[in-house]
């Protein structure tokens, strides 16, 4: 009966998101944390992969092997590998400055799983799909960091690890000049330091959510950070962040569109290289999860919506294909097992959803037995469906309420919360008695 709720889920899953994504061909191999960007060839976006770990999740499976998809021949390629005498690394980054591709950070792990940052600075050129000689290196060697571009120009290397700490550096390339410049570091404490976060940046404005700050078991940090770049002076930004979102993300992509802020996927627990949790070494699953941040709304607002993508985590990036598609390619699936597969995501398709989540709505426990708890601010409609889209239960609430599910089957059902006649949260509820 289980196993036939989650097929059925699936069937509903996929046609829910028919729209808003749709398969490439698969990778060479399987591959994730793996740093991608786009490049141009002949003014069309090719999607390119670099660095990773492979389907064994073991410190031997970590390598520098390089993937290129030709948007032409619609075919990955195997190109050469990027040269690092310290070997393969995973969690690197990869950003596209006129053209040309830097492939910055990374660690390198050791068969007795220590873990070494790395400070190089890899530089691929896609108009003649080959390596040039690295750029200077990273003053403080860093991987999982937040990476972003400023105007073409500059490449901004946010927080990360580095060895055996989080970092508050923030450390500013020039590709143009291979030039290295010291930033306004991230406040000293964590939630704005974390590693294996991600973000973007709109006009001037750098916003990076999520990822796992330094506490005993790496918790996740419910925290949306934003960075003014002062653009007379481009190493002075002034951040400022909220906590307490009820948006977990790590190790999700990031991009913009239209002018707002996205996270695509990635995981609500944090886990290391192998995708097995800090807290208790269990299997972490992917989330199906896209956040949206409007840069109008205030810090404490972020919207999700979910069954619109793939289930995917470990992202370290996404490429640009065209002005409304995006690409992500491998990271880990369910179990969480290594994935060859390659998404193309319509962000014109994505289902917008118009009212913003407040940081007061709460669903609780989840999985619920008996009673389910529902928290939000002012009047707002439930709905409980189940997967086939049957709408069971349908009520006006104010403030908060309480669902008696006791005479529920066991199983996967959709709440969702109406505002002003549009859902503006939606999430899936497991009833187990």
């Amino acid at each position: 009966m289980k196993l036939l709720l989650q097929l059925l889920f699936l069937i509903v899953t996929v046609q829910l998101s028919a729209q808003s994504f749709s398969a490439l061909p698969n990778l060479p191999e399987p591959v994730s944390n793996n740093a991608v960007t786009h490049g141009t060839i002949n003014n069309k976006n090719h999607i390119f992969s670099f660095c990773g770990i492979d389907a064994t999740k073991e410190p031997s499976g970590i390598h520098l092997k390089s993937f290129f998809y030709n948007a032409d021949s619609e075919q990955w390629t195997t190109l050469p590998p990027i040269i690092d005498p310290n070997g393969g690394k995973v969690a690197a980054s990869a950003s596209t400055v006129k053209n040309k591709i830097y492939i910055i950070g990374g660690y390198h792990v050791a068969p007795d799983f220590s873990e070494v940052s790395s400070s190089k600075v890899h530089v691929f050129n896609p108009e003649t799909l080959s390596y040039e000689n690295d750029g200077a290196d990273i003053p403080v060697a860093i991987d999982d960091q937040v990476q972003v571009v400023w105007r073409d120009s500059l490449i901004y290397v946010i927080t990360g690890w580095s060895n055996s700490t989080n970092v508050t550096n923030v450390q500013i390339y020039n590709p143009t000049t291979d030039v290295w410049s010291v930033g306004t570091p991230v406040p000293d404490e964590g939630n704005f330091k974390v590693f294996g976060a991600n973000g973007t940046i709109i006009g001037d404005t750098i916003y990076y959510l999520g990822g796992a700050k330094i506490t005993s078991a790496f918790a996740a940090a419910r925290h949306l950070t934003k960075g003014v770049i002062n653009p007379d002076n481009p190493l002075e930004i002034t951040w400022s962040g909220e906590t307490n979102l009820d948006a977990i993300a790590y190790r999700p992509a990031a991009l913009t569109y239209e002018d707002e802020a996205y996270w695509i996927g990635g995981s609500e627990k944090t886990y290391n290289f192998d995708g097995l949790a800090y807290n208790n070494g269990n299997p972490v699953e992917p989330t199906d999860k896209i956040i949206k941040y409007n840069p109008s709304w205030p810090l404490t607002e972020v919207q999700e919506t979910f069954t619109q993508i793939p289930p995917i985590m470990d992202l370290r990036g996404i490429a640009e294909y065209t002005e409304t598609e995006f690409a992500v390619a491998g990271g880990m699936v369910s179990g969480p097992e290594v994935t060859n597969q390659a998404w193309l995501i319509n962000m014109a398709q994505i289902v917008p959803t118009e009212n913003i989540i407040s940081p007061f709505f709460k669903a609780y426990p989840n999985p619920v037995g008996e009673l389910l708890y529902i928290n939000y601010k002012g009047f707002f409609e439930i709905q409980i469906s189940n997967i086939l889209g049957e709408n069971l239960i349908a009520k006006r609430a104010f403030e908060s309420d309480a669902i008696n599910v006791r005479d529920f089957q066991n199983g996967i059902y959709i709440l969702s919360i109406i505002k002003n006649g549009v859902i503006s949260h939606s999430e899936k509820i497991m009833i187990q008695h």
